[in-house]
């Protein structure tokens, strides 16, 4: 047993040197001296600040500056028609009449009844002066012609709802009635306009609302007219709109000529006062995210993902708000490869000093 027990000591430690002589001679274990990542070479951007025209363009409708559906305030059956499709009218012109010959009838009998009691309470005035009559007995005259003259003016004001009048200059439309048709409040006539001046309506995205200085230039074109034409901001909301966050503006546009018609969509374009130092930068740069958008920046050759806010972008450039500064030097290729922290090596450098 003992020399057994001593075999197998030996052995163990045979197998020992052997293992220790094994490692002497350079062998490795996994894992040791492995040669860390190449650094991305990637192209970049050296961001500068630059001038430029704030502009921005948006979709807008062109709207009359005043129109109404004409309507009949009463039922009534339609005796004259006094206006042509497609003309011009003048405010307070008579457009259409309804039948008023009943009323014209009581307007009549109370004008005489009024005549009669006015004589009457002035043979009594001369009475009261002589003591014929009691101050009852006059007063009393005196209600009647009072009550009359509520009455005739109650009839004259319905004889003038027979009449559908102008309310404004403008242009008529399409009728859409016919003498002799009954109608009732619930139908429209036609539809009058006020084609001059248009006004331009669109919406700006809340961080545009506040550029608002009455000092921006306005255009607009619109589909099927050539050319281009100017407008003036008149008017805006008093509140950003809760869901869009967005202003509702409106502008003017003179329509002297009356080559623009109202509900036309236009394409408008709007130019701040030009931004003197904007940072802008290659479209291609900025990473979009659920929460935001960021930029790759070189900080001491090690890439850093910077949050960005993103103003106005063209076909190629986007002008930055926020997040970088001039100076820096951001990556425009190779992004999903770059992790925080990768170094990264730029193979050409845009924008850089000669």
């Amino acid at each position: 047993m003992i020399k057994s027990y001593y075999s197998i000591a030996g052995l163990m430690a045979s197998l020992l040197w052997l293992n220790s002589c094994g490692n002497k001679s350079g062998e490795t274990t996994p894992g040791a001296g492995a040669k860390p990542n190449p650094p991305a070479m990637v192209e970049g951007y050296v961001v500068k600040t630059e001038q430029v025209s704030n502009s921005l363009t948006v979709p807008g409708t062109l709207q009359a500056s005043e129109s109404v559906e004409l309507r009949s305030e009463i039922q009534g059956r339609i005796t004259d028609i006094f206006f042509k499709e497609g003309t011009s009218v003048s405010k307070g012109q008579l457009l259409v009449k309804l039948y008023d010959a009943d009323l014209k009838a009581e307007w009549k009998s109370l004008t005489s009844q009024k005549e009669l009691a006015v004589k009457n309470e002035n043979r009594l005035k001369k009475m009261l002066d002589i003591n014929g009559i009691s101050q009852q007995d006059y007063d009393a005259a005196v209600l009647k012609v009072a009550e009359l003259d509520a009455s005739i003016e109650l009839v004259q004001a319905k004889i003038t709802r027979t009449e559908i009048r102008a309310p404004f200059a403008g242009t008529v439309g399409l009728r859409r009635i016919s003498e002799g048709a009954v109608v009732s409040p619930a139908d429209v006539l036609a539809v009058l306009v006020k084609n001059n001046p248009l006004n331009l309506d669109f919406t700006l995205q809340e961080r545009y609302a506040y550029a608002l200085n009455g000092k921006e230039k306005i255009t607009f074109s619109v589909q099927g007219v050539e050319g281009t034409f100017p407008a003036k901001i008149v008017a805006r909301e008093s509140v950003l709109d809760n869901n869009s966050r967005s202003l509702k503006v409106r502008a003017h546009f003179d329509n002297a000529k009356g080559n623009l018609l109202a509900g036309a969509f236009a394409t408008v374009a709007i130019t701040f006062e030009d931004i003197p130092e904007a940072v802008l930068i290659p479209n291609q740069a900025v990473i979009p995210e659920a929460r935001g958008k960021k930029v790759i920046v070189s900080r001491n050759g090690v890439a850093e993902f910077a949050q960005v806010i993103t103003g106005t972008r063209d076909a190629d450039r986007v002008m930055i708000e926020s997040g970088i500064k001039p100076g820096d030097t951001i990556a425009i290729t190779g992004l999903l490869r770059i992790r925080p922290g990768t170094e990264i090596r730029f193979k050409n450098l845009q924008n850089a000093k000669p």
